[in-house]
């Protein structure tokens, strides 16, 4: 049997969870870090080799990438994702189903 076709199996046999009453939308751009960054972060960047390289070192490329992403992530003009459960069609119960699975196949995959 392969992998795969087994996996989907143990996903299928998983509960439905009661979706809750009430969803609220994110808004990260009220944060006072997503603000700061966003205000801040290029000036910060341009700055970091004169100011601070000599004492923390070289500025790591993943922070730009790092910082990018979390200043996109809740934007719906970057895209969102609509996941449905089969069984009773709730949107959260859905995304649920959908983490338990990507738990699973990490949880199978080998050390």
């Amino acid at each position: 049997m392969r992998r795969g076709a087994r996996m989907c199996c143990l996903v299928m046999d998983l509960p439905c969870p009661k979706p809750l009453p009430l969803y609220r939308p994110r808004d990260p751009r009220a944060s006072d870090l997503w603000r700061l960054l966003d205000q801040h972060f290029e000036t910060f960047r341009q700055v970091y080799d004169e100011r601070y390289q000599a004492k923390y070192g070289f500025w790591r490329p993943v922070l730009d990438r790092s910082v990018a992403a979390f200043l996109k992530c809740g934007d719906l003009a970057e895209g969102f994702a609509r996941v449905r459960c089969p069984d009773c069609h709730s949107r959260r119960a859905g995304i649920r189903r959908l983490f338990l699975q990507a738990a699973l196949y990490v949880s199978l995959l080998p050390p």
